[in-house]
């Protein structure tokens, strides 16, 4: 389910957004920030395949 996703928003996104995913991360997409651990983890990612600035 979660490459589907990442499919999705490559195609779909803006380069200037970013994305915040909590327990469960994008499984091929490098995160930009990771906060908290355990079930209490953030991810925020850029779109990998559109060069923007940073989310932080």
């Amino acid at each position: 389910m979660m490459p589907d996703l990442e499919v999705k928003l490559e195609k779909e996104l803006h380069k200037d957004v970013c994305v915040v995913a909590c327990r469960f991360p994008l499984p091929t997409w490098p995160p930009a920030v990771t906060l908290g651990t355990g079930m209490d983890t953030v991810w925020v990612y850029r779109n990998p395949w559109r060069i923007s600035n940073s989310c932080v």
